[in-house]
């Protein structure tokens, strides 16, 4: 049996040592005033954890700056005198706005290249996300063994009825289409082993979660309900709620395509054979009444047309999600930060850099 060798070619796997921070990710879009409080509420309850002897490492918080105007500047940390959780800030500033799913795509790319961490706390910056359910999502990974993606299952939600009604047809039409159902969003924890293969799956470009299901990581979920917002409105409207669902079903664009290819082709064949009891009744029956064979056999005729129309347009919808897509997080998300700030006093393992100093994507690829 030939001998096994390794090929120093690879990047062997990171495992989280126990002195390995946790990172939290929030993207953030013209939203500084909701996510300082944010922030300030998620310390605190850190700070607890910390005080109670639940919370044995440090907190990196990174805040994906998705083209905020003006851009967002890191948040002031408590003095050093004073209790905190959060060891260091960073502000990744992206060169445009991208939309909410990919400025943490981008986020997540950036953690899994340059920060080693245990795990990574995915949640919005507005508050709605509730900082006080974090520790139980991290006591839940931690529970189980750090192998699986916690999501926070969402049991009410604090939006209005109309938006309520919405998105039940969401969920409904979703499920329709991808036979898949759940009730989870971005807020979740991500072991750094799962981080790692995300970082590498283009499906998180459109939609984190989707994204999580449809390259079959482990997962499981703890029941949280949707606050209200800390600060202001809303910024997404009919529009972005649209799109926001569209990019999740594009995520399972195959599956979908399938679906509609075999929804397509049962319309078609029951269109023909609506054709072939039009033609035995008028052979063979006295039923007929003058000019409604044509008539019936003619709509039998249109509707399989259009249903072998619409099964070629599924066939080319689904073999061209087959094809190789054009970005890959981990090796293509240097292309849209701009730049990278730091502030607060961590531990050398972590960073080797003066707080504060900046990366331009143009003078370096190495920074941590």
């Amino acid at each position: 049996m030939p001998a096994a060798f390794h090929d120093a070619s690879l990047p062997a796997e990171l495992l989280p040592a126990d002195c390995d921070p946790w990172v939290v990710l929030m993207p953030v879009f013209n939203d500084r005033a909701a996510a300082e409080r944010t922030v300030a509420a998620l310390d605190a309850v850190l700070c607890s954890e910390a005080a109670a002897g639940r919370l044995h490492c440090g907190v990196i918080l990174v805040l994906a700056d998705d083209g905020s105007s003006p851009p967002l500047e890191p948040l002031p940390l408590p003095a050093a005198t004073a209790t905190t959780a959060i060891a260091e800030v960073r502000v990744v500033r992206l060169r445009r706005n991208l939309g909410h799913q990919r400025a943490i795509a981008i986020g997540l790319a950036y953690i899994a290249d340059r920060l080693p961490c245990r795990g990574v706390v995915v949640m919005d910056c507005d508050g709605e996300d509730n900082p006080a359910d974090v520790p139980r999502l991290l006591d839940r990974a931690e529970r189980e063994g750090m192998a699986k993606i916690v999501f926070a299952r969402r049991r009410r939600r604090s939006e209005g009825p109309a938006f309520r009604l919405g998105y039940f047809a969401y969920r409904t039409l979703y499920r329709v289409l991808t036979g898949r159902s759940w009730r989870v969003g971005n807020f979740s924890v991500i072991p750094r082993r799962h981080l790692q293969s995300l970082a590498a799956a283009w499906e998180i470009w459109n939609h984190y979660a989707a994204a999580v299901f449809k390259t079959r990581l482990p997962c499981c979920e703890v029941p949280a309900d949707r606050v209200r917002r800390s600060f202001g409105r809303s910024g997404m409207g009919l529009t972005g709620l649209i799109q926001h669902g569209l990019s999740a079903l594009s995520v399972h664009a195959e599956t979908v395509g399938i679906r509609l290819l075999l929804t397509a082709a049962a319309c078609t064949a029951a269109a023909f054979a609506a054709l072939m009891l039009v033609v035995a009744v008028r052979i063979f029956t006295p039923w007929g009444i003058p000019g409604w064979a044509t008539s019936a056999a003619g709509l039998a005729c249109v509707l399989i047309g259009q249903g072998f129309l619409l099964s070629l347009l599924f066939c080319f919808m689904t073999l061209a999600g087959r094809q190789g897509t054009t970005f890959i997080p981990i090796r293509d998300y240097r292309w849209f930060i701009a730049e990278v700030l730091r502030q607060g006093p961590v531990a050398d393992s972590v960073l080797s850099l003066p707080a504060g100093e900046t990366w331009e994507v143009g003078q370096s690829a190495d920074v941590t």
